[in-house]
Parts: C-alpha cells; sequence; structure tokens
C-alpha cells in the first residue's frame, strides 16, 4: 500500500507541475501559433503551395487559406488541448477528439476540410491534408502509423481523464493581512 501511495503522490505532483506551468491564454496562444506556423509552412514549403501560388483568384487563395488555418488549427488544438487546465475545455477537447472519429467513420475516412482544399486546387480524392505529423516524416514511420500515434493519443485521453477526476487544488492567498499597530 506505501508503494502505491508513493507512485499516487508522484503522478499528483507531476500532474500538478503540469497543471500549473501555463495557464489556459497560454495554451490558447500556443494552439494559435503553432497553427499559423504550420499554415505557413504548408503554404510556401509544401505541396499546398503550388494550388496557393497557382491559383488566380484572391477569393480563391483566401479561401485556401481559412480552410487551411481551420484544418491546422483542429490539429494543433487535438495536439496540445490536453495542455488546458479549465474543466470545461477539457471536455470540449474530448468531444472534440470524439467528433473528428465520428467524422472519421461516417465520411470514409476522408476529412470534408481535405475534400474542399482538394476540389479548389484540382487535386485527386487521396491526396491527404499535410498535417503537422506528415511535415516532420512520422506518417512515413511505420511504427507511428501501426500504433504509435494510438499509443499517444491513449495517454493523451488518460491525461484528460485524470484531470477531469482531480479536484483543483486552490492556492493560498499571497496577500499579506494587514496589522494594526
Amino acid at each position: 500500500m506505501i508503494v502505491n501511495d508513493k507512485i499516487k503522490t508522484k503522478i499528483k505532483n507531476s500532474m500538478n507541475i503540469i497543471n500549473t506551468s501555463f495557464n489556459d491564454y497560454d495554451i490558447f496562444l500556443l494552439i494559435n501559433i503553432t497553427g499559423l506556423i504550420v499554415l505557413l509552412y504548408d503554404l510556401f514549403f509544401s505541396q499546398s503551395s503550388y494550388c496557393f501560388f497557382k491559383i488566380k483568384s484572391i477569393l480563391k487563395k483566401f479561401e485556401i487559406i481559412i480552410i487551411q488555418y481551420i484544418h491546422h488549427w483542429i490539429q494543433m488544438f487535438v495536439i496540445l488541448g490536453w495542455l488546458f487546465n479549465n474543466k470545461s475545455l477539457l471536455k470540449i477537447y474530448l468531444l472534440s477528439i470524439s467528433f473528428s472519429l465520428l467524422h472519421w467513420i461516417i465520411n470514409d475516412s476522408n476529412c470534408i476540410l481535405t475534400e474542399k482544399f482538394n476540389n479548389i486546387c484540382n487535386y485527386p480524392k487521396n491526396i491527404s491534408f499535410n498535417d503537422l505529423y506528415k511535415i516532420l516524416g512520422l506518417k512515413n514511420n511505420k511504427i507511428w502509423n501501426s500504433f504509435g500515434y494510438y499509443i499517444y493519443q491513449f495517454v493523451i485521453i488518460m491525461i484528460v481523464i485524470y484531470k477531469l477526476k482531480t479536484p483543483r487544488t486552490k492556492t493560498k492567498s499571497k496577500t499579506k493581512s494587514k496589522t494594526k499597530t
């Protein structure tokens, strides 16, 4: 029993470090900034750049930017959303993963945003979204594709469930009490 208590304490302490390291605003900024960076990489250095620079219509270019940014933002939210501390945001995070999986099942393993992008660019239907995993080369890794991604998602979901089940610890107020002299 002592060993279990020590393990629980270590897990709790490590989760407290995660909970106090970032505030939710920082996480939101991180998701937006990484989404923007990956979007810029995608627009200027990947397969999307060919389509983006080929299209003459400003409206179509704007549409590509919006579709790609939404897509990259959703992916960054899925990758980093577990860092939120707000329980409502964590519930939204779990729901977004569930809706994403449901969407993939219903839509024959295709994303509607990728289909829209491919349609604008006249790409074949089988061209996949240039997400962060693809940019980093993880989608070329058989171990990542076979089970690495699923282990990663499982661990993240377990962390979110733990954060949802664990009551928040209140921090002591740092204001000094005034003493009368």
